[in-house]
């Protein structure tokens, strides 16, 4: 009689287990990896140098700008978010995926050059720069 019950329970267990699962389609965006700002409009980005990258920015616009390069290629911002603190001391903090990396706008991998990421730096400066004696910092991680 126990090892009926204890069947029944297991028996209780495993349909309600297995009728609380979902049968997801590993080709629904966003469910293997995440939304790239292509995809998910609600992610702030800035279009620049023939591209969209995922960027966020902290501080005042006006103050000296420390951009945060992320290592790679291939890694996102997200562990360099600390530095956002700098804004704090009168900094103004820049964040951007770099091309094809983090939640950037994926391309054909011809264009994945050194040139194009220093080209994408260079258009991500002018992009958040106010005044053209304002002082830029380079903070870099990897690569």
């Amino acid at each position: 009689m126990k090892d009926l019950f204890l069947v029944f329970v297991a028996a209780a267990i495993a349909v309600v287990t297995f009728s609380s699962c979902d049968i997801l389609d590993p080709q629904d965006p966003g469910l293997l990896v995440p939304l790239t700002v292509d995809e998910d409009p609600l992610l702030p980005s800035i279009s620049v140098n023939d591209t969209q990258l995922h960027s966020e920015t902290i501080g005042n616009p006006n103050d000296p700008m420390i951009v945060v390069l992320h290592g790679g290629p291939g890694g996102d911002y997200r562990g360099l978010l600390n530095c956002s603190r700098f804004s704090a001391d009168g900094f103004f903090v820049v964040f951007y995926d770099q091309r094809g990396s983090g939640l950037s706008r994926r391309h054909n991998k011809e264009v994945y050059t050194g040139q194009f990421y220093v080209d994408d730096l260079d258009a991500v400066i002018k992009y958040y720069r106010r005044k053209p004696d304002q002082r830029i910092i380079l903070m870099g991680h990897s690569w």
